[in-house]
């Protein structure tokens, strides 16, 4: 499952708008290296609906929600960019 472009505009917005503000991504990745990969990819500029500042773009775990799914070999993330 690939997040649309309507979903990765208001992502972007969303974390443009509220800097420093957490966001959790709307879908688990396989694992962690699925999840930079995707990342890392739309900090470079991918996609054109992900409009952010690549040098403040920044991605963690979300770990309470990586427990609450337990071992079900899903990975969440959250997203943001740096004031």
């Amino acid at each position: 499952m690939m997040v649309d472009d309507a979903t990765l505009g208001r992502l972007a917005d969303a974390i443009t708008d509220h800097p420093n503000r957490w966001v959790s991504w709307p879908e688990p990745f396989e694992s962690p290296m699925a999840a930079d990969r995707r990342m890392r990819s739309l900090r470079d500029g991918a996609d054109p609906a992900f409009r952010v500042d690549p040098l403040l773009f920044r991605w963690r775990s979300d770990d309470l929600r990586n427990i609450l799914a337990g071992n079900t070999r899903r990975y969440w993330i959250q997203i943001t960019c740096i004031a």
